[in-house]
């Protein structure tokens, strides 16, 4: 949720006390920044080389509030100022090598702290559902997501048919390959369905992002397996069923699991994990 072009829109609303959270972890990890000017750099670091007047465009602050958090980084060598050559009214904002340097250990801090509040989140506040599957993931993602919202529900969806969410940067039903191939992608979802009150999150979940272990610190609410096709891509992966399975074998006994059984390999996780919460469709096989 930290890691995005659009960030002070979720900082801004966040609770002051995640924000004085923040804060606390910064100092305590030796990183001299405040989370306001984390919010600078970080764009920063996304975006490259940007004017003055585009972080406040881009933090929704104004040119004075900006003008102070640059003076400030610079004062700390992390930021330079240089004359657009282009209009030379206009002073670009640099991330110097001393800021370059400061990004991996900056970065890590906020995801994990991060991290920790998402593991405080009520299951009342956000369902969140993930769906994965050899075939048909992706419809499924975006026909559950037109559902719910035909029903009345608040929702946000990403998956590669289409970014569904209306705090996103991506363009509305914008296609994407992977739609969750990052932990700060995961995070940007997370805190957009939040700030946003959505009611749900529905997340596709390939098997890349699997074999990453992007999701693994996230609870979910209900996990969806469409089926499992040896052959789909076991030339990129190896232990591909594996890896679709691990979807399922990672969940916690509070999770709902819904499984279509409709080839051998979800049969047999199906009758491995008999004593977990199914829904099941499809008898195919039994």
């Amino acid at each position: 949720m930290l890691l995005i072009k659009k960030i002070a829109v979720y900082i801004n609303v966040l609770n002051c006390s995640i924000i004085k959270y923040f804060a606390k972890e910064l100092t305590k990890n030796g990183i001299n920044l405040t989370p306001e000017q984390y919010l600078v750099m970080d764009i920063l670091w996304d975006e490259g080389v940007l004017s003055q007047q585009a972080i406040a465009d881009i933090i929704q602050k104004d040119k004075n509030s900006v003008t102070k958090f640059i003076d400030s980084l610079e004062k700390k060598g992390l930021v330079y100022r240089a004359v657009n050559k282009s209009d030379r009214r206009v002073n670009n904002i640099i991330v110097s090598e001393e800021g370059i340097k400061l990004k991996p250990k900056t970065t890590e801090v906020a995801i994990n702290m991060m991290r920790n509040v998402l593991k405080d989140i009520k299951e009342d506040d956000l369902k969140i559902i993930g769906i994965t599957g050899s075939r048909g993931k992706s419809s499924v993602a975006y026909l559950l997501n037109e559902y719910l919202k035909k029903c009345g529900y608040k929702t946000v969806l990403y998956s590669s048919i289409a970014i569904d969410s209306p705090l996103s940067f991506y363009s509305h039903n914008e296609a994407i390959e992977v739609s969750i191939d990052s932990e700060e992608k995961l995070l940007n979802a997370v805190g957009e369905a939040l700030d946003y009150e959505a009611d749900y999150l529905i997340l596709e979940i390939n098997e890349s992002t699997l074999s990453k272990g992007i999701i693994n610190n996230l609870s979910f609410d209900m996990r969806v397996l469409t089926n499992i096709i040896p052959k789909q891509n076991d030339i990129i992966y190896n232990d591909y069923v594996e890896i679709k399975k691990s979807f399922f074998k990672k969940a916690s006994k509070k999770e709902k699991l819904v499984i279509g059984l409709v080839d051998q390999d979800t049969v047999d996780l199906y009758n491995e994990m008999k004593e977990y919460d199914f829904i099941t469709y499809t008898t195919k096989f039994l």
